[in-house]
């Protein structure tokens, strides 16, 4: 009886760790995507910046 509660215990306790473990990924995750897409934004920027360039010089 004592052995077969044990058991059921330690589940417990490893579903817990693993719910934990998958917050903390997915937070992980929500900080990566944040970082790329400022890094996209920034990206984008340029490439706007370099076409209004040309389209200038054109004009001279």
């Amino acid at each position: 009886k004592n052995k077969e509660k044990k058991i059921v215990c330690g589940e417990k306790v490893r579903k817990k760790i693993k719910k934990n473990s998958k917050k903390k990924n997915k937070k992980q995750r929500g900080k990566k995507n944040k970082k790329r897409k400022g890094k996209e934004e920034k990206r984008h920027k340029h490439h706007t910046e370099q076409k209004k360039n040309e389209n200038t010089t054109d004009r001279k």
